[in-house]
């Protein structure tokens, strides 16, 4: 029944191009299909409800089930009472409710995603109960959902009717591009080898919505969000895989976690929706519509996605300071961490008195990434002003815009993947500015990718202390253990090595590409950016599976990659004498 209304809701509605209208043969085949969902779903509530030791705790714990049994029971019998009456029906009509089919299946798809969401629960809880690694669960997650996300936009309603025929084939998008799609919306990157706004159809704008949601925040929080919701509570395997995958160690800060991730995220994403239908008066919206584009823009600044409705990405935002300080905005919030926003929230809610008092109101790590974060922008904007500000990326803006511009570049650069200049026309400097930002990428706990700021800033800091001939790590008053140094020397070292690998791939399959764009396209692709000098759209089908491995590597990290396909390995007990080598 999972199945059966996973395929009623989220595939039944891709299976028809956008203008076309189901056979009355098949509409039966969907009306019965619709009917046989609520009937299992009634008869399962009620089994359950007669099975159940105490039936008043059962139903007080899936009221939520309960209550929406009630609502379909008091439809059916108003339907039964009253709409024999010639002007209930009259009045039926004119709200285009034409018939009782359409009620049965406008309440079927209610049953449908309060079905969907608990076997997302179930499935969590089974999938925890495997004897997988926590890393290798959350890889098989991210494979998981490009792979949904490939057969969704292979669907034919998922194609814009004016691009049937074109450049697609003659069976709809292909395969290499669908997948390529999914992986950049999943991995929250940005590249896209077809036009996201005019060759998919709102079904298939739907479709990367969803992957660029699901993506950012990991199918994981949210299969344990609708456990929460459904069950009130998750196990101890559930806790224990997550705080894994998010490295907390304090393992009853998970529920707590979860459910701020999901509120700040929602909360952030409607206000970024709000902010942004007020400015779409300002701008070209492409024949979209207003609110769905601003629903759209807010969730993939937010998620670091960098997808634009927009085919030219969101370039009208260069002289558009409210566009383009949303978008910013957005991109930081999200960027920076839910840590980081859980610590700013809980200040923001200290009395007047209690934020006057000399304790520290911030933990080491927001502090850091914030101090990270912070230079990055300003190192990144002012380097970008000074190499481009008279250059022809910038030629068309004021210099107020400019620096607006530099700003918009610098912090987009760590893993959005908007841009308001034309980033073929930009110079080999202010690239390699761009590479070495897209490099570093988001904060730890966020949305975004790349090697991540504290990774780093923490490789600085053990620089600067090592000149100082300090035998420990000194960070505001803190001592860190060196063996997280040597955690972000190895993550560097591995996000290193798939560049230069992948750099190599994509030479040996595109000879005629210039080296700057192969190495800016990689280094985008690690960092989960998104970016480009405009070689995606040419690239070969090998030189996409290179991007897609690359993309996937930058989201989940070369080392959690390298964890899920060790199988157990044996620690050995040896311990041999130590003797020391030159280096340097």
């Amino acid at each position: 029944m999972g199945f059966l209304a996973f395929f009623s809701l989220v595939i039944r509605p891709g299976l028809l191009r956008a203008g076309e209208v189901w056979s009355s043969d098949w509409f039966l085949i969907w009306q019965i299909m619709d009917y046989i969902i609520i009937g299992s779903f009634i008869l399962h509530t009620f089994y359950e409800l007669s099975t159940a030791t105490n039936k008043g705790a059962f139903i007080k714990a899936n009221a939520f089930r309960f209550v929406i049994l009630f609502v379909f029971a008091m439809q059916l019998l108003i339907i039964l009472l009253f709409f024999n009456d010639p002007e209930v029906i009259i009045f039926a009509k004119s709200l285009g409710i034409v018939n009782l089919t359409k009620i049965y299946i406008l309440f079927a798809q209610a049953f449908i995603l309060i079905e969907l969401l608990t076997q997302l629960g179930r499935i969590n809880a089974r999938l925890t109960s495997l004897p997988l690694s926590p890393p290798l669960i959350f890889v098989l997650s991210f494979a998981l959902v490009i792979t949904l996300g490939t057969v969704l936009l292979l669907l034919p309603g998922a194609i814009s009717p004016s691009e049937i025929g074109s450049i697609t084939t003659k069976n709809g998008i292909k395969f290499i591009n669908a997948l390529f799609t999914a992986a950049s919306a999943t991995c929250v990157t940005g590249l896209i080898v077809v036009p996201t706004g005019t060759f998919f159809s709102r079904y298939g704008h739907n479709v990367i919505l969803a992957l660029i949601q699901i993506g950012g925040l990991g199918l994981m929080t949210f299969a344990t969000f609708s456990a929460l919701i459904l069950r009130g509570e998750i196990g101890i395997k559930e806790r224990v895989v997550l705080g894994d995958v998010m490295n907390i160690r304090v393992f009853s800060k998970i529920k707590s976690l979860i459910t701020a991730i999901i509120v700040f995220t929602l909360s952030l994403e409607i206000l970024g929706t709000i902010a942004f239908y007020f400015v779409t008066p300002s701008v070209n919206l492409s024949n979209h519509n207003p609110f769905y584009f601003s629903i759209f823009h807010a969730v993939s600044s937010f998620c670091n996605a960098g997808f634009s409705l927009w085919n030219k990405n969101t370039i009208q935002f260069a002289t558009n300071a409210t566009g383009s300080l949303i978008v910013m905005t957005l991109v930081v919030l999200g960027g920076i961490g839910f840590i980081v926003l859980a610590d700013f929230w809980n200040y923001i809610k200290l009395p007047p008195k209690k934020k006057r008092i000399k304790q520290p109101h911030f933990s080491l790590h927001s502090k850091f990434v914030i101090l990270v974060t912070v230079i990055l922008i300003l190192f990144g904007a002012i380097t970008i002003y000074i190499l481009e500000h008279n250059k022809p990326s910038m030629a068309s803006l004021t210099n107020n815009q400019r620096w607006l511009a530099s700003f918009f570049q610098s912090i987009t650069a760590r893993t959005a993947g908007f841009n308001t200049v034309k980033i073929s026309t930009m110079t080999a400097p202010a690239l390699l500015i761009l590479i070495f930002l897209m490099f570093i990428g988001a904060s730890p706990g966020s949305t975004g990718g790349g090697v991540k700021t504290t990774t780093f800033g923490l490789l600085v800091v053990a620089v600067i202390n090592k000149l100082k001939h300090n035998k420990n790590l000194r960070l505001f008053g803190r001592s860190i253990p060196w063996v997280l140094m040597n955690n972000a020397a190895l993550i560097i070292f591995l996000s290193l090595s798939v560049a230069i690998i992948g750099s190599f791939a994509l030479l040996v399959f595109e000879p005629k590409i210039a080296f700057m764009d192969i190495l800016f396209e990689q280094m985008s692709a690690l960092g989960t950016v998104g970016l480009s000098t405009g070689i995606t759209f040419g690239l070969s089908t090998p030189s996409k599976i290179v991007i897609i491995i690359t993309m996937l590597l930058g989201r989940i990290g070369p080392l959690t990659f390298l964890s899920a396909i060790m199988m157990n390995p044996r620690r050995s007990r040896l311990k041999y004498t130590e003797e020391d080598i030159m280096i340097g």
